[in-house]
């Protein structure tokens, strides 16, 4: 490649620029992380850069800019050579500093818990296949002015690296965050982030402020040429830097009121990496606007990261990820389309720019993501706690200063708790110096301890020290060993929830207000015991302890409980005996209730005790009993309870029967009355007799007979309803069997079963028979159910209610549903039914024989629209019974619906037998009828299925039955016609045609062909016959007579048609506009019978005529003899219709009709087409010769024009001039061909004339 040498100058100044960049990130770093780990950060961010600037000559520079292997990966150029090129030895040193960067910045989240060796295991994989993948993908041919890596070529414009370099090592960062999660204390227990203090903050200023003048060459240098546009980018570099810095401290310090150096410096950097991917193609404003969303951005990542617990150490994912997306998606929202130069609209390079940003996801994130957990399964990538607890300084690189050695002998101290112990004293530095106040503050401190500890050793109490905040054990006396089982060096430094229990920290608050409480210590053998402690604080410099005295006080605690146990178990046995309960004095005076007494008495306690007597609630005959009976107690005569029933006089005045106890409480006048409400169990005994008659009336009454029986079946009782059920007496039933009296012989089993199933615990219901006393069968429904008598069967009830009606409703129903209710006939279901039963049939016996016929009238429709529908009722009524004539016993004949009926003929001897039967229902339908009476006369066609074995399902035979009953009307009816296989596959055949022209109408597979129609006399072209043509995909041409009778058929007619007119009345316009001379040609269309009785017909013709501009009297439609002659009233009318419009009406296929000379005068037509047989038939006998004459003599007589049709010879030509006919058409003229062989014949035929 060809260069200047003052661009080889400043690319290698540039590079130089991004070299110093590694300076800038390792203050950045070094300062944002703790002193502990600050010689690993500085020491990672030099290795990174080692690693990556080899790895990258070695592999990945081939990877990236090598000869591309379909734009994916590089494959050439590794381990550069570097001499003799000097342009590609800058180039090489310019990419290589790119590289260093992208490898720093995932070095840099990562910091403080990722070990050393897998810092460069990650540095191998991001220098070596990850940024020179995706540098390919984006770069490849960057350095011979044409890019080649697939993304580049799509338009991905990344000028300086915001996506490549800042948020490829970005994503990197994040995968490996993911993988290897926060710091040890980042997030507290409920998620919450907490500072990490930094260590030194002016050295991260110093370092993000040597990355910005190392960005200078980072974008400036991308230019690859000291041009113009380098002092441009570089000012549009500072100018978003700066606005980036102000808007993420402004907005930080606006939503906490703190001016964060973090802020500030995370702003400046976002801003850079923002502005590197379009900093070519911006201005001033767009450099601005780049710079002053970064920050928000940069702001929103970070407190994402905290909300999703991910720890990044110095902000690298919001500052390279998220910034470098923003600054990549910039270059289409803000970049001039015309400097970007990818020719791609502002939506088509934003659509660009994203897709690029997805595969530096793919490649960056999800791959390193899946190579590092493989990796962690084998090489662990985090540090342990234990490690990370230390240091990396020490545990990763054996790094150790005085400071340290300082902190190692405090924590030693700390840990042990030997006062005694002295820190080492290192001469001339500021630590000795700090180490030698330590040591003289350790030598006052242990001569106070030990005065204090000689007064604390002697106390009788526990006496326990511990921290006011942290509520740490800090020291105990012997006491406290011997009350809590731990020595003092086993209980220093646990929490005071060991020896308080898990409410330690609950009841401090208390404690420390100088109260004395009482707490249940805890002892390290797992026991418990009972303390009264108290507290008191004290205070030693800034530190704030506590002084714990505990005293055992079990043998105070257990009396205590004894006492308090018995009146707890005396209170709770008083108040929840489930009776009313009171304690009366020797005067009878209330002094004690419990709240069951409450409830009977409607009295509160406060009103009762002390201030009632007994006297209140008993009177007469009970208060009598109630002294006499509480005198004697009190008299020291009785001493045993005395118990006895009374009546209770509540607040409300009612009286409630009581069972009353009385007991005297020894060594006291005291006696204790029990008194139990029986108003529930007289109103039991009440409910019960009354119950017991509502039952017997019930038994009595019931219109359902009812018999109990006892666990043997013998009749117990029975009721009135049973005895008019089945005409015994009560006393006739009693003592015997149920089965003997009331069950037919054949039921006996039956009702053996359902008496054992109730015994057993079971109810049951069935509908069955049973005998009454006259031997008549009676149908009823019968339930039974066990009699329960505290959880044992004592007997078995039986309810029997007379379905006899029902059932035969039933029958009535079941009748109505399997038969026609106009013949009495099996309907459908049933002889559906019967056909199933019949295959069913023929699997089990091999000689098993049945035929099927499908019967359908003839003309049947004749007569309902002729002589009405109850005439044709009679008509159906009257063949039913003549076939039921013609059938066996054993046989089936029912009406399927309409006319069609269904024929079952089973067991016979041969075939010969079914058509003998058919035959003879073929001959009783063809009798004359006699209906309202009119005589008529009707026929049928029958399909019939001998083969039977063969089929599965019925609906399979109906199928068949029915392809030949159809087959039989095409022959001509009156007739049957025996399935077979090829009926079957004609079917078939004609079903998937039918499917196929139905695809064929909607897909456009139907063309139109013209035939010329000619003058007879001059030749000249008078006009063209339009005629559908199909063009099957794969059968090729299918011929109209294949398909039209079908579309007639399924109704496609009416559609074809339609399409046809249209596409003919279109031609003839267009061929008026290519062909002027052929304004004079007219169009014939033919017209089916279904589509002459459309009721939109003559407004469809009239619309195709205006939107095409047509002239009517050009348009002849063709109507075939057979149609007008089908309704004539109604063709009349219709024809009227159309002639009305100005067009032409052409009688087609005339003479092979029925028409009459009077019909004929009736219908509005121009012109009579003679059919192609006559016109064939003129070379061999006259008698062709002689209708022809006859049709033109009759049409000249009308007034009418002739067409003759199938003109295929010239001696027939001939012949019709000599008789003087209209005009011809035929394959003499030409064959039916496309539009554009017309057009030509049109210009050929009209030259001629």
């Amino acid at each position: 490649m060809s260069y200047e040498p003052v661009d080889l100058l400043w690319v290698l100044m540039a590079a130089s620029l991004v070299f110093l960049m590694q300076a800038g990130f390792m203050c950045l770093e070094t300062g944002l992380t703790r002193t502990k780990n600050s010689i690993n950060v500085a020491i990672k961010n030099l290795a990174d850069f080692v690693i990556s600037v080899f790895t990258f000559w070695g592999v990945g520079y081939g990877l990236m800019f090598g000869a591309s292997m379909a734009g994916i990966v590089g494959w050439s150029h590794f381990a550069l050579p570097l001499n003799g090129e000097p342009w590609l030895a800058a180039f090489f040193f310019f990419q290589a500093m790119f590289c260093g960067t992208a490898t720093t910045i995932f070095s840099g989240a990562v910091a403080e818990r990722m070990r050393f060796s897998a810092y460069v295991i990650v540095s191998f994989i991001v220098s070596a296949l990850i940024y020179p993948l995706f540098g390919h993908w984006a770069w490849s041919g960057l350095g011979h002015g044409e890019l080649t890596g697939w993304l580049g070529a799509m338009g991905f414009v990344d000028f300086a690296g915001s996506t490549v370099v800042h948020s490829v090592g970005g994503w990197v960062s994040l995968a490996a965050l993911l993988i290897i999660g926060p710091r040890q204390g980042r997030f507290d227990a409920q998620g919450r982030p907490r500072e990490m203090t930094a260590s030194n903050l002016p050295l991260s200023v110093l370092g993000a402020m040597l990355l910005w003048f190392g960005w200078f060459g980072f974008n400036g240098g991308s230019t690859l040429a000291l041009t113009a546009e380098v002092p441009l980018i570089i000012a549009r570099t500072t100018l978003a830097g700066a606005m980036g810095g102000l808007s993420c401290l402004g907005l930080g310090w606006l939503l906490t009121s703190v001016p964060r150096v973090t802020w500030l410096i995370n702003g400046v950097l976002g801003g850079l990496v923002a502005i590197t991917a379009g900093c070519h193609v911006v201005d001033a404003t767009g450099a601005a606007i780049i710079g002053l969303v970064a920050g928000p951005v940069c702001l929103a990542s970070e407190r994402l990261l905290e909300r999703l617990r991910i720890d990044d150490a110095i902000g690298a994912v919001p500052v390279h990820l998220a910034c470098g997306i923003w600054g990549t998606l910039a270059v289409a929202l803000l970049g001039n389309p015309e400097l970007i130069g990818t020719g791609l609209t502002r939506a088509g390079q934003l659509q660009v720019q994203i897709l690029g940003i997805g595969a530096a996801c793919g490649v960056s994130f999800v791959l390193t993501y899946l190579l590092l957990r493989l990796v962690n399964r084998v090489h662990p990538l985090r540090v342990s706690p234990e490690d990370e607890a230390v240091g990396l300084n020490i545990s990763e690189h054996g790094a150790r200063n005085d400071l340290a050695d300082l902190f190692m002998a405090m924590d030693q101290q700390a840990a042990t708790g030997d006062l005694s112990l002295r820190v080492p004293e290192e001469p001339f530095s500021e630590a000795g110096l700090i180490a030698r106040r330590y040591n003289q503050v350790m030598d006052a401190l242990e001569s106070a301890v030990t005065k204090t500890e000689a007064i604390v050793r002697t106390a009788a109490d526990a006496i326990v020290t511990f921290g006011g905040d942290s509520l740490l054990v800090m020291g105990c006396n012997p006491a406290a060993e011997a009350a809590f089982g731990y020595n003092q060096a086993n209980l220093a430094g646990k929490p005071l929830s060991t020896i308080l229990g898990g409410n330690g920290s609950g009841l401090m608050h208390e404690l420390l207000a100088g109260r004395s409480l009482e707490v249940l210590c805890h002892r390290a053998d797992g026991s418990r015991f009972p303390a009264e402690a108290l507290v008191t604080e004290a205070t030693t410099g800034s530190e704030r302890f506590c002084i714990g005295t505990f005293r055992d006080i079990t043998d105070r605690r257990r009396a205590e409980e004894i006492l308090r146990s018995s009146k707890t178990m005396y209170k709770t046995l008083f108040e929840n005996s489930g009776t009313a309960l009171f304690v009366a004095e020797a005067d009878g005076c209330i002094c004690l209730v419990n709240s069951e007494f409450e409830s009977l008495s409607g009295y509160g306690r406060d009103e009762i005790e002390a201030l009632m007597t007994y006297r209140y609630f008993f009177t007469g005959e009970a208060l009598e009993t109630v002294e006499r009976c509480h005198g004697l107690f009190r008299e020291g005569v009785r001493r045993s309870p005395q118990s006895f029933e009374a009546v209770f006089t509540d607040r409300l005045g009612a009286g409630k029967p009581v069972y009353v106890t009385i007991a005297i409480f020894p060594g006291t006048s005291r006696a204790l009355f029990s008194l139990m409400d029986l108003s529930d169990v007289k109103q039991a005994e009440q409910a019960l007799v009354e119950q017991r008659a509502f039952f017997q009336e019930l038994f009595e009454s019931s219109p359902l007979g009812i018999m109990l029986l006892d666990t043997e079946g013998q009749i117990l009782n029975v009721n009135r309803g049973l005895e008019r059920l089945f005409g015994y007496g009560r006393e006739e039933l009693r003592g015997h069997f149920s089965r003997s009296a009331l069950v037919p012989e054949e039921r006996a089993m039956e009702a053996e079963n359902f008496f054992r199933l109730v015994v057993a615990g079971r109810p049951f219901q069935c509908e069955t028979w049973r005998k009454h006393k006259n031997g008549e069968l009676i149908p009823v429904s019968v339930v039974g159910y066990p009699v329960l008598m505290e959880g044992k069967i004592k007997g078995v009830y039986s309810i029997f209610s007379d379905i006899s009606e029902r059932k035969a409703f039933e029958e009535q129903l079941t009748h109505q549903a399997f038969h026609d209710a106009l013949t009495g006939l099996p309907n459908r279901l049933l002889f559906h039914e019967r056909l199933e039963r019949a295959l069913e049939r023929a699997k089990r016996r091999p000689d098993y024989r049945f035929a099927v016929l499908l019967i359908d009238l003839d003309r049947f429709k004749w007569v309902n629209d002729s002589l009405g529908h109850m005439a044709g009722d009679e008509l159906l009524v009257g063949i039913s019974r003549r076939m039921e004539c013609c059938l066996r016993s054993m046989d089936t004949v029912a009406r399927l619906g309409g006319d069609e009926f269904g024929v079952l003929l089973e067991e016979f001897g041969n075939h010969r037998e079914i058509v003998q039967i058919t035959k003879r229902i073929l001959s009783v339908i063809e009798e004359p009828f006699i209906v309202e009476g009119t005589t008529v006369f009707t026929s049928a066609s029958i399909g019939m299925v001998l083969r039977t074995r063969e089929y599965m399902t019925a609906e399979d035979l109906l199928r068949d039955a029915d392809i030949a009953m159809y087959r039989a009307k095409e022959m001509g009816k009156a007739r049957f016609k025996v399935f077979n296989r090829l009926m079957h596959e004609n079917a078939v055949r004609v079903l998937r045609l039918e499917t196929e022209l139905r695809h064929a109408v909607q897909n456009e597979e139907l063309r139109v062909h013209y035939q010329p129609i000619v003058s007879v006399l001059s030749g000249r072209l008078e006009g063209f016959e339009a005629l559908a043509r199909w063009e099957h995909p794969e059968r090729g041409l299918v011929q109209p007579a294949e398909f039209i009778p079908l579309a007639e058929e399924t109704g496609l007619i009416v559609a074809l048609g339609k399409w046809i007119l249209t596409e003919a009345c279109r031609q003839l316009a267009c061929w008026d506009v290519e062909c002027p001379e052929a304004c004079g040609l007219n169009m014939s269309v033919n017209i089916s019978g279904k589509q002459l009785m459309q009721e939109d017909l003559v407004e469809f013709i009239r619309g195709v005529l205006r939107e095409t501009g047509i002239a009517p009297q050009r348009l002849k439609l063709e109507i075939t003899e057979s149609v007008v002659m089908q309704d004539v009233k109604a063709t009349v009318d219709k024809l009227n219709e159309l002639k009305a419009l100005g067009v032409a009406l052409v009688i087609d296929d005339f003479g092979t009709g029925y028409s009459s000379l009077s019909y004929l005068q009736r219908f509005p037509i121009d012109m009579l087409k003679i059919d192609r047989s006559f016109i064939s038939g003129l070379q061999g006998t006259g008698d062709n010769l002689e209708i022809i004459r006859t049709i033109l003599s009759l049409a000249r007589n009308l007034g009418l024009g002739v067409v003759a049709e199938g003109v295929e010879l010239a001696s027939q030509l001939q012949t019709l001039r000599d008789l003087d006919c209209d005009e011809a058409q035929g394959f003499m003229f030409s064959r039916p061909v496309a539009r554009e062989e017309a057009k030509a014949l049109i210009r050929l035929l009209l030259a001629k004339n």
